[in-house]
Order: structure tokens, then sequence, then C-alpha cells
């Protein structure tokens, strides 16, 4: 991680559920100003080898419910500027029918931005303090139109954070 800087950009995906590709296209689509990438989890491998060694940003990734042949890693959180992280997929917190619980999950850890998958439908939510943001799936998407999606979440010291939902350009 960059120390010192006041601006970061971090880029969201999940369930990817063993392929690259849409993963690849959005370090594409987004350019070289990446600091993180994070992965909510669902990933089939293990997504720092099969990226390679080349990547200039940091990485962070939990597994989900369908990673039982990776070790487990149920959830991360890391500081970026003011903001602490919380990533975690979701699976263990019903997401797939009600924010609830991952919202009382985030204050109970001093989340104040949660990154999480699992339902394969994108969303972004503030409540109470705690900016939730759901990439969808960048390659099996459950939502309404069907599209690959990515989330891009923006901080800076002087601003509250930001997070879009993107598409793949396909």
């Amino acid at each position: 991680m960059k120390k010192g800087k006041s601006a970061y950009k971090i880029l969201v995906v999940s369930d990817s559920h063993g392929s690259d590709t849409g993963i690849r296209q959005a370090i594409k689509q987004e350019g070289e100003d990446i600091d993180v990438l994070v992965h909510c989890g669902d990933m089939g491998h293990d997504i720092k080898a099969s990226l390679g060694l080349d990547y200039r940003f940091d990485i962070y990734s939990v597994t989900g419910n369908c990673d039982y042949l990776l070790p487990q890693i149920p959830e991360v959180s890391f500081k970026l500027g003011y903001f602490n992280f919380l990533v975690i997929h979701g699976h263990l917190l019903d997401v797939k029918y009600s924010n609830d619980r991952i919202i009382a999950y985030a204050k109970e850890n001093y989340a104040d931005i949660v990154l999480f998958g699992h339902s394969h439908i994108p969303e972004i939510e503030e409540r109470f303090g705690v900016l939730l943001v759901n990439p969808g799936s960048i390659s099996l998407p459950r939502q309404f139109s069907r599209n690959k999606t990515y989330a891009v979440v923006t901080i800076t010291d002087d601003s509250l954070p930001k997070a879009v939902i993107r598409e793949i350009e396909e």
C-alpha cells in the first residue's frame, strides 16, 4: 500500500467462480490507478496466484461458501486513509435476505465500509454510518439486467467515501 497518499481507488469484485476473465477486464477498464483489489469470495481458486506476480496493487480476498478447496479466510479487515474496511462474503450473515445482520456485525467491529458478495446482485447502501458495497458478480450475475458487475470505491482525506457499480464492457 502506498503510504502517505490522500486518495485511494479500490476495485471490488465478487463471485467469479473460477473465471478470471471478468476480473482482468475490470482491471483493464479501470486503468493504472488502482491501489487495491478486493475479492469478496467465491473465487474458485487463489486469486493472487491466478493474477500472477505482476500486479501493481494490494490484494485482499476472503473465501465464500463455494471456496471449500481453499484455506478458509472468512473475513479481512484493513484501514485506508481514515476508514476501516471489513471484507466478508456474506453467506454467514444471510445477506440474501436482509442487510440487518451485516450492519450489526460492522458496528460491532468498528467498520466504516463493508465489502461483501454472495447474492450476485450489486448494491450500495449507507445505513447507520456504515457504507455497504456489494459489487454483484463478475461472472454469474443474478440481477434483472444480467450484466457482469464490479464496484469502485474511492476514498480521500477530505470527503466521504464514494462507491459506484460498473458493468463489464463486452
